[in-house]
């Protein structure tokens, strides 16, 4: 595993506590950073916890909603349609952008829909109904 030391320079009586957050791909090894971390020598290191998938990310296009998705769907956040209990009803929605209800949430729903799909896609889960239509496995891709 090649890798590149970075530093921080701090004045010797600062108690700053730096967090790193390493993102590893399934070609690194977690013991080979874990190594190269305590190669370092620096009693100053602690690793705290270690959990595997417990912060993943996901990148999201949001330019993958249309312009008026977006709006409709922020709106419907800063409104507080998505807080329990909301703070905004549909109709609240509707009204705002001069709409039926069921325009509104038609917007919603494919903007909640792209989104949702992109956050399961980037996560790589595969969870769908059995072929009975129950309940459903979930499996890693």
């Amino acid at each position: 595993m090649s890798h590149q030391t970075d530093r921080f320079t701090t004045d010797p009586g600062d108690d700053e506590v730096y967090t790193i957050r390493v993102s590893l791909d399934s070609s690194c090894s977690i013991e080979e950073v874990l190594e190269a971390i305590a190669s370092v020598g620096n009693d100053g290191v602690d690793v705290r916890t270690l959990r595997p998938n417990a912060d993943r990310t996901v990148d999201v296009d949001v330019d993958a909603l249309t312009p008026t998705q977006r709006e409709t769907l922020s709106y419907a956040v800063h409104a507080g349609y998505y807080r329990l209990p909301r703070d905004a009803s549909l109709a609240t929605i509707a009204d705002r952008f001069e709409v039926s209800k069921s325009a509104a949430s038609q917007r919603l729903r494919k903007a909640e829909a792209s989104l949702a799909e992109q956050v399961i896609d980037g996560l790589a889960i595969d969870e769908r109904p059995d072929e009975a239509g129950g309940r459903s496995e979930r499996n890693p891709m």
